[in-house]
C-alpha cells in the first residue's frame, strides 16, 4: 500500500511541487519575454548603422589649410556636437552598406573646409580621395581652381569656384570627368530621369559634385540615394558629403536632404556668378 504525503493545508505534496514548478516557469518566461522585447525595441529604434560616435576612419585629416589660420567649418571642430541629439538621428553613413532601397558610396570619407569660401576645393578633395587620389590638399586645389574672395588676384574675380574651373582641375587627375558646365537647362528631362541618372552614378561608384543654393551657393558631393521602396519621390532621400556640416549636432561631414526639396533648390541664384552657372551645375568623376 502506498501512502500519499500532504502539505499543511491538506493538499498532496506532488500538487505543491507542480504549482511551484509552474510558477517558476511562468516567472522565467516573463523575464525572457521582457528582455527579448527590450532588445527588439532597441534594435528597431537604433538600426544596424545607427551610432552615437563619429567613426574616426570617416574623417580625412587636414594636410594643408588654405590660410595659416583655420576658419570655416573646420574651425567648428565638433564644438556644436550634441551626441546623442534630441532632434537629429545618428546614422553611421561611413559603414553603411547598400540595400534594396539604398544606393551609397561605401566608406566615403569626409572633409571640412578650412575657410568660409573653399567648399569647392574641399568637395573635390573628398571625391578624389574616394577614387584613391590622396596626394593633394585643399590649398593646392584652391590655387588651381582660382577659388577666393573678390580681392584675390586670379583669373576668377567672383566668390567661390565655378563649375568650369572645377571640371578643368579635376580633369588634370587620372579620372573621367562629366559636367554640364555652362548649361542653363538641366541635363535630364524630369525627376524620373534624374533619379535614374543619380542611382546609376552611385552604383558605378561615381561621386557627383553638386553646386547647390545651400549656404547661398555651396559645393557638396552626392554619395547616396534611398527611394524608401516606394514609387513616390516625396519620401526619397539624398545623402550628401557636406564640407560645411555644422548644423545637425554631429559634425561628421554627412547630411541628408529630401530629394524633391534638394532638386527644387539645385541652383545658385543667390551667388554672384554668371547665368550659365545657375542651374543644376554638377561634375561627375570616375576612375579611368
Amino acid at each position: 500500500m502506498q501512502f500519499q504525503s500532504f502539505d499543511g493545508e491538506g493538499n498532496p505534496s506532488f500538487m505543491r511541487r507542480h504549482y511551484l514548478i509552474g510558477y517558476i516557469w511562468g516567472l522565467v518566461s516573463t523575464i525572457l519575454f521582457i528582455v527579448t522585447l527590450i532588445i527588439l525595441i532597441s534594435k528597431c529604434s537604433s538600426g544596424k548603422y545607427y551610432s552615437t560616435k563619429v567613426p574616426s576612419k570617416s574623417i580625412i585629416p587636414i594636410k594643408q589649410s588654405i590660410n595659416d589660420t583655420i576658419t570655416g567649418a573646420a574651425a567648428h571642430n565638433g564644438k556644436e556636437n550634441h551626441i546623442p541629439s534630441k532632434y537629429f538621428t545618428e546614422f553611421d553613413f561611413y559603414n553603411a552598406k547598400p540595400t534594396k532601397t539604398l544606393k551609397i558610396l561605401e566608406n566615403f570619407q569626409t572633409y571640412q573646409q578650412t575657410t568660409e569660401y573653399s567648399c569647392g576645393p574641399a568637395a573635390a578633395l573628398m571625391a578624389l580621395n574616394y577614387l584613391g587620389i590622396t596626394n593633394v590638399s585643399e590649398r593646392q586645389l584652391s590655387d588651381s581652381m582660382f577659388t577666393g574672395y573678390p580681392w584675390r588676384l586670379n583669373n576668377f574675380s567672383k566668390l567661390g569656384t565655378t563649375t568650369t574651373d572645377m571640371a578643368r582641375v579635376l580633369g588634370t587627375f587620372n579620372v573621367n570627368v562629366e559636367t554640364n558646365a555652362g548649361a542653363v537647362e538641366p541635363p535630364w528631362s524630369d525627376e524620373i530621369e534624374f533619379t535614374k541618372w543619380i542611382k546609376n552614378a552611385i552604383e558605378n561608384k561615381q561621386p557627383v559634385l553638386s553646386k547647390h543654393v545651400d549656404w547661398g551657393g555651396h559645393w557638396e558631393v552626392i554619395i547616396g540615394y534611398d527611394d524608401m521602396g516606394t514609387e513616390s519621390f516625396s519620401d526619397d532621400v539624398l545623402i550628401i558629403a557636406d564640407p560645411y556640416d555644422s548644423s545637425d549636432h554631429r559634425q561628421d561631414g554627412y547630411t541628408i536632404w529630401p530629394m524633391e526639396r534638394y532638386y527644387s533648390l539645385w541652383h545658385t541664384k543667390m551667388s554672384d556668378q554668371p547665368l550659365e552657372e545657375y542651374y543644376f551645375q554638377y561634375v561627375k568623376i570616375s576612375k579611368k
